[in-house]
């Protein structure tokens, strides 16, 4: 070996150097996860899924994100038809708490997806970032009377 040596020292390119602008390529022992790193973006937006419960500040946009999950995931709707649906919907977090069942039928076509929808909508009314403590909504339910009707919704 100080055979090798005494060419690498002749040879510059050969020498052992160490650089001063490269860092080592080793993987540090944790790597942040996408979602932990895209939270730190300014303006980041998690993806908004079916199964989470509308949030009473929901821009128009979330909103239709959220309509068309369900449309697609939930109610078993193409993608065509589920955004044919959400660019029906016009208003924003407030709208889908304050929204009739017989809006939802008109929006989503159908009895079934709607009585699916809003019995959804009616259940997480109270979750956290839904309806606001000290906003009470009056709803006529899926009979269309004011008395407690037989799915126990007002």
């Amino acid at each position: 070996m100080p055979f090798l040596k005494k060419i690498c020292d002749r040879v510059p390119f050969l020498r052992d150097t160490k650089s001063t602008t490269n860092t080592p390529a080793t993987v540090p022992a944790y790597t942040p996860s996408q979602v932990a790193q895209l939270q730190r973006v300014p303006n980041y937006t998690p993806i908004i899924k079916a199964s989470d419960v509308p949030q009473w500040l929901w821009t128009n946009a979330q909103c239709k994100d959220w309509l068309f999950a369900v449309c697609h995931v939930s109610l078993g709707l193409t993608g065509e038809e589920a955004k044919a649906i959400t660019d029906k919907f016009d208003g924003c977090g407030p709208v889908i708490y304050m929204m009739e069942y017989v809006d939802w039928i008109k929006l989503l076509g159908t009895q079934n997806r709607a009585q699916s929808v809003y019995a959804y909508v009616v259940n997480n009314q109270h979750e956290p970032g839904a309806i606001p403590d000290g906003v009470v909504l009056k709803r006529t339910g899926i009979r269309g009377n004011n008395k407690r009707n037989s799915m126990g919704w007002n």
